[in-house]
């Protein structure tokens, strides 16, 4: 299970060697989405909070014997809400990092820790294996999982009165982004539809801030990976809240004619905290109301072309020109069903919320 705190500084052949040569199947936590190509052989993707399907089922698979934690964190997220399987006292935990792992009260599981920087645990497992041994072939084991590499379905109804669902506009966004375009994804419920359903086939191009969830960081954190690689793309997955944080940073891509594209997932309200609240059977609508804002308005009253789909087909379209001006920002709101449909509900709420 591959960490965040590895970095996209460290070497990319290092983990990917390291996986080719033990025969091992590669995790890596939401935050380090990008961090291993999609197309590796012995990556399965993402898994715990936002995970890809295959990921998710392999976590929590009982014939898994141990994981091998290199600068992931083992917390509520990457654990998928500390489940059992996962922190079973059966499956051997060895975490990798220079501070220690949590010490869990709600679990007898033993997790071992080897103090080391990340990054220089992995370059020396890869040389000692390179040295020692030849490239292994994936066992029958990991091949039937690399078979099984898939995503959740989408719903059966996607749409509905001009409201989407956020997975099947980050099916689109799949579709339509170019070779090395960039994803950055802000804080609220949309980012967990992007790690659960976005192909990131490059590494280091989905950008998020897992750990302290700050709510608008996507909007200016997309300027910036724009103004550093001006040659390629950049999309936005934000939301209304969001916008309510750092939506005025929209100027400053006018300004500077740096073209992203931001798309604003709009359930018309903070979607992350009322499923929490609906969960604990409150009425979240009593707490938050409804908020209504004219996303589009705004963003033309900056000076950005903006724009409302009402479908899927439009949102495609509007996407697809929009990607075709590099100097010019563009705002799509695309107005999303609440509650979205869950792909997993059979896992813990900590991977969905």
């Amino acid at each position: 299970m591959a960490g965040e705190q590895l970095g996209y500084q460290s070497n990319p052949n290092d983990i990917a060697s390291f996986a080719a040569y033990s025969g091992l199947p590669l995790l890596c936590t939401f935050g380090a989405k990008s961090l291993i190509p999609e197309h590796h052989p012995n990556y399965l993707g993402n898994a715990g909070y936002g995970g890809r399907k295959a990921a998710n089922e392999l976590f929590l698979c009982d014939e898994v014997e141990g994981v091998l934690w290199v600068g992931a964190e083992i917390n509520e997220r990457n654990t998928m809400a500390y489940h059992k399987t996962v922190l079973s006292p059966t499956r051997k935990n060895i975490f990798i990092g220079c501070m220690p792992p949590p010490v869990l009260d709600i679990s007898q599981t033993p997790i071992s820790h080897i103090s080391a920087c990340p990054r220089a645990a992995v370059a020396f497992l890869r040389n000692t294996l390179t040295k020692q041994t030849e490239h292994k072939p994936s066992s029958e084991w990991l091949l039937r999982w690399q078979v099984q590499k898939s995503d959740y379905d989408l719903p059966e109804v996607c749409e509905q009165a001009g409201r989407m669902e956020p997975s099947a506009l980050i099916s689109i966004i799949n579709s339509l982004l170019p070779p090395g375009a960039s994803w950055v994804t802000d804080s609220g419920q949309h980012r967990i539809f992007a790690g659960m359903f976005g192909r990131i086939p490059e590494r280091g191009l989905f950008l998020t801030s897992p750990v302290m969830a700050p709510t608008g960081w996507g909007i200016g954190a997309g300027i910036g990976a724009r103004m550093a690689r001006p040659d390629y793309p950049v999309v936005v997955l934000t939301g209304d809240g969001c916008m309510r944080m750092n939506g005025f940073e929209i100027q400053t891509a006018v300004r500077e004619k740096t073209g992203v594209v931001f798309v604003i997932f709009n359930n018309q309200g903070l979607g992350s905290i009322m499923n929490r609240f609906n969960r604990k059977g409150l009425n979240a609508s009593s707490y938050f109301g409804e908020y209504n804002n004219d996303w589009v308005g705004f963003a033309r009253s900056l000076g950005a072309d903006a724009f409302r789909a009402q479908s899927l087909g439009q949102f495609s379209e509007i996407l697809h020109s929009a990607l075709q001006r590099p100097n010019s920002p563009t705002v799509i709101e695309a107005p999303t069903l609440f509650p979205p449909h869950n792909p997993a509900p059979h896992l813990s709420t900590s991977a969905y919320a």
